[in-house]
Formats: C-alpha cells, structure tokens, sequence
C-alpha cells in the first residue's frame, strides 16, 4: 500500500466525509493488512465501524422493542397541550409589568447621564469686531456663490435668445 502520508491524507478526506468509494476501497485494503502496526489500530477500528457495519453487533430483540416503541407512538393519539394555570399567568402578567418598569428605569438614569451638548459660546466681546467679521465672512460665501453661477450665466444668455426668437415666431 501507498506511503503513510497518502494514508493519513485518505483518513482526513474520510473523516471529513470527502472520499470516493475508490479511496475507501484502498483504505480498507490498507487496513486488511495483518502486519499493521499498533498505531493504526485505532483508526482502524473507526474504520471498520463505519465502513462495515456488519461486525457490530445489536443487542437480542432490539428490532423487536424498537417496533414497539414506534407502533405506540404513531397510535398514540394527540393530546391537546393543557393551559396554563391562573397563577402561572399571573406570574407571566407580573413578570411582563416589572421588566417593563425596569426597562423605563434604566432609559431615565441612561437619559440623565448623557453629556449635555456643547453650549456655543461668543468669541467676540465687541460687537463692532463682530460684525466686521461676519462681514467678511458673508462676502466670502457670496464671491464663492457667484464663482458657482457663472457657469450658468452663459445658459440664461442662450435662453434669453431663444425665447426672443420664440416670440418673434409666434408673433407672424
């Protein structure tokens, strides 16, 4: 038979359940082998357990009791479950309300320890420095606008045009 390193790799694919029956054939075969040192025997009684299950033996009259077992149950009929007891809803009623009220608890103490947002403060302390800046500021965004628009100040040109040629159509 094959080295042992195709043994053990055959053993892995058999084990994990990916041999073909061509690889099995040959693991058998390597396991048939009566000069087969003592450490195999253990995969080799997994082996033949799983490969030939003849050799396991049953206990007497399993089959019997297992028919048995199978013939009461399918001819047993269906018992409604049985309803819970008063008390046992009322403990399910009581236990809803005290996981709802702790629930409520833990969102108040959860709400209460949460950081307060940042309070924006004033940077300046003259109002005239203030607004100069504010100033600068909104004349900043409006060139930066402006910059944006111009592209389209080409567009509205074109359009002006071409709803005076529009009027001047619908007008003869």
């Amino acid at each position: 038979m094959g080295d042992r390193k195709e043994i053990n790799e055959l053993l892995a694919a058999f084990y994990a359940g990916t041999t073909t029956r061509e690889e099995e054939a040959r693991l058998k075969a390597f396991f048939d082998d009566a000069d087969l040192s003592e450490r195999w025997h253990a995969d080799r009684d997994i082996f033949r357990a799983l490969y030939d299950p003849a050799d396991i033996v049953l206990p007497e009259g399993l089959s019997d009791r297992l028919e048995q077992v199978l013939n009461r149950y399918i001819g047993a009929p269906h018992r409604p479950r049985k309803q819970p007891s008063r008390i046992r809803r009322l403990y399910v009623a009581v236990g809803s309300v005290a996981v709802a009220a702790l629930l409520c608890v833990t969102l108040f103490f959860i709400g209460e320890h949460r950081q307060p947002a940042p309070v924006t403060a004033d940077t300046f302390t003259d109002p005239h420095e203030a607004e100069l800046v504010a100033t600068e500021a909104l004349a900043l965004v409006s060139m930066h606008l402006n910059k944006g628009l111009s592209p389209f100040e080409k567009a509205r040109k074109n359009m002006d045009k071409t709803n005076e040629v529009l009027e001047k159509l619908n007008l003869k």
